[in-house]
């Protein structure tokens, strides 16, 4: 029971990280490639880049190294809560749709598919969406794999890990996540090698 509560008190605290701001109409987004890591840098396909997300804002410890080259980004770090009261020790990177943090329609796309592979603490696939007040954003594991695999996400089996269940609405997205979180100390390491929106067939 403890680490059921322990689990849920940590899911709710990595939903509330980053919470981009924007204003403003959606505007609708026209192409499916977000980033199939080809460019120099963490430069996406889409022209933000990637950014680093922590938790040292609130108290925690957590680390995180990020590099790319050969069509792939890579990823790896340590987990390490602030306190024994305090919430996950969380790490991942998160892409911008805009630099400006406009938000965007994505309803022409039915989910969102990733190439990737993860060892160590556990991954979240995050779509951030302006209408989510308290940061509990539209959220789906993503599986370990010592191999590179392709996973397609529908947004419908998408959901918020602690509120109730809003419905998919998708018209004021303004980035995608993917962060690692662990209540223990832990360490995580993860490659992307490409991420887009898709339709179905």
């Amino acid at each position: 029971m403890q680490d059921r509560l322990r689990r849920t008190i940590g899911l709710l605290i990595v939903a509330m990280l980053a919470i981009p701001t924007g204003v403003g109409a959606s505007m609708e987004w026209t192409d499916g490639l977000l980033d199939d890591c080809s460019a120099t840098g963490l430069q996406a396909s889409i022209g933000t880049s990637w950014e680093a997300v922590l938790d040292n804002d609130r108290g925690g410890r957590s680390s995180i190294e990020i590099e790319s080259g050969e069509g792939t980004i890579r990823a790896s770090g340590k987990l390490a809560r602030g306190s024994l009261f305090g919430g996950p020790g969380t790490a991942g990177i998160m892409l911008p749709l805009a630099t400006d943090g406009g938000e965007y329609d994505i309803n022409q796309w039915d989910g969102i598919r990733v190439t990737v592979r993860r060892s160590g603490a556990s991954m979240l696939l995050r779509i951030h969406g302006m209408e989510i007040e308290n940061g509990d954003h539209f959220a789906v594991d993503i599986p370990a794999s010592t191999e590179f695999a392709t996973y397609e996400f529908p947004f419908s089996r998408m959901g918020q890990v602690m509120s109730p269940q809003m419905p998919w609405r998708g018209d004021r997205v303004t980035a995608v996540e993917l962060i690692c979180w662990s209540f223990p100390a832990d360490s995580f390491s993860f490659e992307l090698d490409s991420i887009e929106f898709y339709r179905s067939e």
